[in-house]
């Protein structure tokens, strides 16, 4: 159900001659063999759905849990209520029952049990709990990369709440702005680690909450996370993932690359993108043990190839850019990673180069690529075996996972021919129940489902596709602006909104351009006053993927005939070097030369800027790399941001300020403290310090409740 398919927000509970029960837009017809047994407005309808939750299960629950469940014999999963199957957190219950002293979780020195692990998130559940947060509440997990962190997300899941990852790498301006946005009940921080501390109460003092505990009881429906991505407004979408869809993906994981205790994965992706869920949650309910690097590592290809071998990793996460800085890190250094069996490939189109190929064939692992927006998490997969010989060099997207549907359609939403080229509309059971408090934009994008039952809804994921005569897709590109930098799916419009904002900008467009050496790039046009300087700073509070490489500015923009900007005929960005010097030294020549090997431009001058050339954060890691392979000292990659040009950065290194290696740069355990001026309760409400405030629900669900 897509409660905001029409604009009054009325809704009618239907009924068949079997006692099932769906939730049905008001203006539509009732289908044929249903007949309307309540009418009223969306939260009055869910709760007289509630209320029948004992005596029936929701069309859409009943069609997932029915595929999601095939072929599950063995597993341990078990139902946990009257007709309501396992929750995520009540799936990694009962793994943690299953192996309590295997090892669960490693971060630098500290190594977790199951059983270790289960205990301390169930303390944090119970202080959230006690603080009034549970099912349909906001909870901020505002924590770095530790076992903390995991801690705190399972203990949010236990409560009911959707948590809300909250990258403590983000500027401050972009965390305030979520915060803003979400209105979270309340924070798992640091400060609330240290008050658990300071009392010092024993783990195992409580046990796993059940609905007797919780403000409201679990529900399939129930939101699981709020994550937040690219917005075309200027402003970052919300995205609300309910408990049944995380779950259906969670079982189809476990089953499409078996394992359990003795395998251990990666924890590599970012904690705000929403393949993070998949890695941590994945791990956790098979037994695995999840081995988290710590950031300072994470940002150096060299030290987290070191870091594979040392934590002997069997299953990586990582987008091809990633993946392809890691195998040229392996390659230089003779790396081989004998223990990596799988790479799980997402965010971006999948192409096997020499590089990729080559390693596979030293190191043979499986390679999955995985196909899902945010919207609907994985929804396609393609497996490639481990003989790398046979590998294409175009990797399709694969066939359906368990209980989701795939239609490629015309404009007018007809299937097109077997073969022919259409835009992808995702369905079944892992469609989020939609944007945060974004009605209008929930409504374009998740649409109702003409090949679904009553209520059912897709979502238009604006990709190009194919489907061939063996049901395997092929990746073909967008249908829209939308692009991926870097593995993080990126909305031009919102640059361009911010861009705007500035008083000097008269006009603006963002486009992605294709470059060899740094891969797709965002590169802004501007009419106006604003030089370079100024439109950088101006977009300093936004996370480092939005902000464009090169700048151009125009006297005006080409238009189409139809008065258009003519997006396609803007010119492509020309290099302005700075004026031409020779390198004052031996030292600023080699730092040159290491530019220019980097940038794959022909030559760099002592005063050119990294970014302006076309270089970002992953290419800064592999500049400072290939500095200490040549120079043998070692520079922090944000060394590059505050020396960008080689005479700069030489400098430093000259100076001694380059400092330690990265791999033995000091990186706490502890969580860091949150930036006081984010608040931990809803904006302009008092309450007292020991309580919560309430917060407004989240959205609604966009399928039948359940689904």
């Amino acid at each position: 159900m897509n409660p905001f398919d029409n604009r009054d927000g009325q809704f009618l509970l239907v009924a068949d001659d079997e006692g099932r029960h769906a939730l049905w837009p008001a203006p539509l017809d009732v289908p044929a063999g249903w007949r309307t047994v309540h009418r009223g407005g969306h939260a009055d309808c869910l709760a007289r759905v509630t209320e029948l939750w004992s005596d029936m299960r929701p069309l859409s629950v009943v069609a997932a849990h029915t595929d999601a469940t095939e072929g599950r014999e063995g597993t341990g999963d078990t139902t946990t209520g009257p007709g309501r199957p396992a929750s995520a957190a009540e799936l990694f219950e009962q793994q943690a029952a299953r192996s309590p002293e295997e090892t669960a979780v490693v971060f630098e020195d500290t190594e977790l049990t199951y059983a270790q692990l289960n205990a301390r998130a169930n303390r944090v559940a119970h202080r959230l709990i006690a603080r009034g947060a549970g099912p349909e509440d906001v909870v901020a997990l505002l924590l770095p990369r530790s076992a903390e962190l995991v801690v705190g997300l399972l203990a949010i899941l236990k409560t009911g709440a959707a948590y809300m990852p909250v990258d403590t790498e983000y500027p401050e301006q972009r965390r305030q702005l979520m915060f803003d946005l979400a209105r979270p009940a309340c924070v798992v921080d640091a400060e609330l680690f240290a008050a658990l501390e300071a009392e010092g109460e024993a783990l195992s003092a409580v046990g796993d909450p059940v609905d007797s505990d919780r403000v409201r009881p679990l529900s399939p429906a129930g939101a699981a996370y709020l994550i937040f991505t690219s917005g075309s407004t200027g402003v970052p979408k919300g995205i609300v993932m309910h408990d049944a869809g995380l779950t259906n993906l969670l079982r189809w994981q476990r089953g499409a690359i078996p394992g359990g205790p003795g395998v251990r994965t990666a924890q590599f992706a970012a904690i705000g993108f929403d393949v993070s869920v998949q890695e941590i949650l994945s791990t956790l309910v098979s037994g695995r043990t999840l081995v988290v690097p710590p950031d300072g590592i994470r940002r150096d290809p060299e030290a987290v190839v070191a870091w594979l071998e040392r934590h002997r990793v069997n299953e990586l996460f990582a987008p091809t850019a990633v993946l392809d800085a890691l195998v040229g890190a392996a390659a230089e250094n003779g790396s081989e990673l004998p223990h990596l069996t799988d790479v799980i490939q997402a965010g971006e189109a999948l192409h096997v180069d020499g590089g990729l190929r080559d390693f596979g064939r030293r190191t043979p692992f499986r390679l999955h690529n995985e196909y899902g927006p945010a919207e609907t998490h994985v929804v396609l997969a393609h497996t490639l075996s481990a003989d790398a010989v046979g590998w294409p060099s175009s990797v399709p997207i694969g066939t359906e996972v368990t209980a989701t549907r795939s239609y490629v359609l015309d404009e007018k939403l007809n299937p097109v021919p077997e073969g022919a080229s259409g835009e992808l509309y995702l369905a079944g059971a892992q469609v989020a129940r939609g944007y945060w408090q974004r009605p209008d934009l929930t409504a374009q994008r998740f649409v109702p489902d003409p090949y679904g039952g009553p209520g059912a809804v897709m979502y238009r994921s604006g990709d190009l596709v194919r489907r061939g005569a063996d049901g395997v897709f092929e990746f073909l590109g967008r249908a829209d602006d939308q692009v991926k930098i870097r593995g993080f799916r990126v909305e031009p419009g919102e640059v361009e909104a911010v861009l705007l904002g500035h008083p000097e900008v008269a006009q603006c467009a963002v486009v992605a351009r294709r470059d060899e050496a740094t891969g797709p790039r965002l590169v802004a046009y501007t009419v106006g006053e604003a030089d370079e300087a100024a439109l950088r700073a101006h977009l300093a509070h936004l996370p480092d993927y939005l902000v464009p490489s090169a700048f151009v500015r125009l006297e005006s923009f080409p238009l189409s005939p139809n008065g258009k900007v003519d997006r396609k005929n803007l010119p492509e960005p020309v290099r302005e070097p700075a004026a031409v010097t020779a390198p004052r030294n031996e030292t600023e020549a080699l730092y040159c030369a290491i530019f220019a090997e980097v940038l794959k431009v022909p030559e760099v001058g002592p005063e050119d800027d990294f970014f302006r050339l076309g270089g970002h954060s992953l290419l800064a890691t592999r500049l400072t790399a290939l500095i200490r392979r040549r120079t043998g000292t070692s520079v922090p990659s944000r060394r590059v941001y505050d020396a960008p040009t080689p005479a700069a950065l030489a400098a430093l290194t000259t100076q001694g300020v380059a400092t330690q290696a990265v791999t033995t740069q000091a990186v706490t355990t502890q969580p860091v403290v949150a930036a006081p001026a984010i608040p931990t309760q809803p904006v302009a409400t008092q309450a007292p310090a020991t309580q919560v405030a309430p917060t407004q629900p989240l959205t609604a669900p966009a399928e039948p409740v359940g689904a």
